[in-house]
């Protein structure tokens, strides 16, 4: 509601805009003029609105960089709401990604999504810091996989620390979710992709096995089944069980790591039978 005259203001201006490429200018003059709140009459909340949009589009047409200049005057004309912070971060995201050199932790992007966990606790927001500090953890272990003295450096207690605290966020969902498998997927999606030793194993097999029971689960779950089974019960059968129950269920991605781990095991199969059902 409180963004309403924004999104209004926004669909006006976009249809005004198409019909004037169309060359009907009197169409579009009669849109603006009729319809059209001045901004002037904007307060700051619906202001912030009205940068978030664009910064949003933006973000959509792949401009980050204009994505994170709307955000951050959305930040400043409301600087309370959540969903602002995010899209600043998303776009940071979004750069980073981008560029092919590592540049340390990203700790502007992080503090965006930190601001939007601290104005609320949505699951999503929760998820999206937690899925950050995953991408941070993984990027600073793989540039330093071959530096022997990083083990002893300050960034790698920081790192480690910052896997306690990510594997915490994640618990902190699963125990607020214990009815809602598909977020519970989700996390246990985030929390494979952290080294082993920060996780609680057993914690995540009885999830999986509650799930496994369900009649109606999302075929999501048999990759994040199959990928646990790999990676902490280092067991290929059981891996290769649920990936082929998600390539029946229409997974693409199993049906891959199905064939991939079919190949590994060097189990006599159709090859080309199998590639059928990709």
């Amino acid at each position: 509601k409180e963004v309403r005259r924004a999104q209004w203001h926004v669909t006006l201006a976009s249809r005004a805009l198409v019909l004037a490429r169309l060359g009907k200018l009197e169409d579009s003059k009669q849109i603006v003029g009729d319809n059209f709140d001045p901004v002037s009459t904007f307060t700051s909340v619906e202001f912030g609105g009205l940068y978030g949009i664009k910064s949003l589009a933006y973000l959509a047409y792949g401009e980050p960089t204009e994505a994170l200049r709307w955000a951050k005057d959305a930040i400043h004309a409301n600087p309370r709401e959540p969903e602002w912070h995010l899209l600043a971060g998303r776009a940071m995201e979004y750069l980073r990604k981008k560029s092919t050199r590592f540049s340390g932790l990203p700790k502007e992007e992080i503090s965006y999504f930190k601001k939007a966990v601290d104005l609320s606790d949505r699951a999503n927001y929760v998820l999206y810091l937690a899925k950050i500090y995953v991408q941070v953890i993984r990027a600073t272990v793989q540039h330093y996989a071959h530096d022997t003295t990083f083990k002893n450096s300050p960034l790698y207690q920081e790192i480690g620390n910052l896997t306690r605290t990510t594997v915490e966020l994640y618990r902190k969902i699963l125990d607020s979710h214990t009815n809602c498998s598909e977020t519970q997927i989700r996390c246990l999606n985030g929390m494979l992709k952290l080294p082993r030793q920060y996780l609680n194993e057993d914690e995540m097999k009885t999830i999986i096995e509650r799930i496994s029971k369900e009649a109606n689960k999302s075929k999501k779950f048999y990759g994040t089944a199959a990928s646990f089974y790999l990676k902490i019960e280092r067991s290929n059968r059981k891996a290769l069980t649920y990936f082929e129950r998600g390539s029946d269920h229409g997974d693409h991605q199993c049906a891959m790591n199905a064939l991939r781990l079919r190949l590994k095991m060097r189990q006599d199969f159709d090859v080309e039978g199998s590639l059928l059902y990709l």
